[in-house]
Formats: C-alpha cells, sequence, structure tokens
C-alpha cells in the first residue's frame, strides 16, 4: 500500500516496519470490531478504509502502547476540522508532507483500519468537531475522491496495524526502474 501511495517508489525507502503490539491491542481490535458491527446495524454498511496517519518518531511509541486516546487533532494542521486527520492508503505523498522528520532523516506513519461510515462533506476552514447531524460518522474533503478523513471518535473508528518508517530519497538518487534498493522487514 505505501508503495502503491508514492508517485514515484523510487523516491522512499522502507527502512522498518513495526508491528504495532501492545498488551491492549487486543481490546482494541474488540472494540473496532463491535464498533464495525454496530455501523453495520445502523448504517447498513460500515465503510471500511485503509489509510495513514501522519505521525512523528516520539508520538509512535505511545500510540501503539495506549491508542490514538492521546493522538491529539493538531498533527496535521488540516483545515478540514477539529479530529483525527488520516490519509487514504493511495495518498502516501498527500500524507508525507505532514510527517515529521527525525534527526536521522526518517520520515513514521501508521498504517489504520478506519469505519468511516457515512460521511459528510467538511468544508475548508472548518471548525466542526463532531458530526453535524446523527445521519453521520465522519467527515471527508471530497465525497467523490476524499484525499482526506476527519474521524472524530478516534479510539473505536480507528485500529492501528503497523508503522512504516522510511527515508525520502532524493530524485537524483531515486532509481529509474523504481526499484527500492534495499528493503528490510
Amino acid at each position: 500500500m505505501f508503495l502503491k501511495g508514492i508517485s514515484s517508489p523510487a523516491s522512499a525507502n522502507i527502512i522498518e516496519l513495526q508491528r504495532i503490539s501492545s498488551s491492549f491491542i487486543e481490546i482494541r481490535k474488540e472494540l473496532f470490531q463491535k464498533q464495525m458491527e454496530i455501523t453495520r446495524k445502523h448504517r447498513g454498511d460500515a465503510v471500511l478504509r485503509y489509510a495513514w496517519l501522519p505521525s512523528s518518531k516520539g508520538m509512535i511509541t505511545s500510540i501503539m502502547k495506549y491508542g490514538l486516546a492521546n493522538y491529539g487533532s493538531s498533527k496535521t494542521n488540516s483545515s478540514y476540522g477539529v479530529g483525527v486527520h488520516l490519509f487514504p492508503a493511495n495518498c502516501t505523498d498527500i500524507s508525507a508532507k505532514y510527517f515529521d522528520v527525525d534527526e536521522n532523516g526518517v520520515q513514521y506513519m501508521i498504517l489504520c483500519r478506519v469505519i468511516m461510515g457515512n460521511m459528510e462533506l467538511v468544508c475548508p476552514e472548518s471548525k466542526q468537531f463532531h458530526p453535524s447531524c446523527e445521519d453521520f460518522d465522519n467527515g471527508v474533503d471530497s465525497l467523490e475522491n476524499p484525499k482526506c478523513y476527519v474521524v472524530w471518535t478516534m479510539n473505536t473508528r480507528v485500529c492501528s496495524f503497523c508503522v512504516p518508517k522510511f527515508v525520502r530519497v532524493p530524485r537524483e538518487l531515486g532509481s529509474s526502474d523504481g526499484n527500492l534498493g534495499a528493503v528490510l522487514f
């Protein structure tokens, strides 16, 4: 998914893929599953999506241990309301501009599964922090082709899976054949 969402696979090298694990992961997975069932019951479809969550090196440990409760809503500086902003799996390049770069040039993101339910359009410069009515669950920047998901109830609607750690490769150093070079898993 990471490579499919990058415009040029040669522009990034994955240096590590870390699986999300903690003593509470099974409980969070159960809560996610229950929320999925509730959403299906009330909406007819849970509308599950994979998405990228920008993160910093410092937040990874906290998110892995405690989930997204302490993630905060200002991490992406998005103008699409107050909530956790995630980016569709096919939008790796868009989401990459929101990632912090650590002292070694490494960037971090978290691959998540998201229960979108009924989505409503959130306008730019919105200060919206919850659905506008009971008919909606989450927000998007576009109903036809979303590039940003706005999730207001993050602990039951977002389940994190793994953390790709990657470095951007300057274009002149990137391989012209699209190969990543050395990728460690």
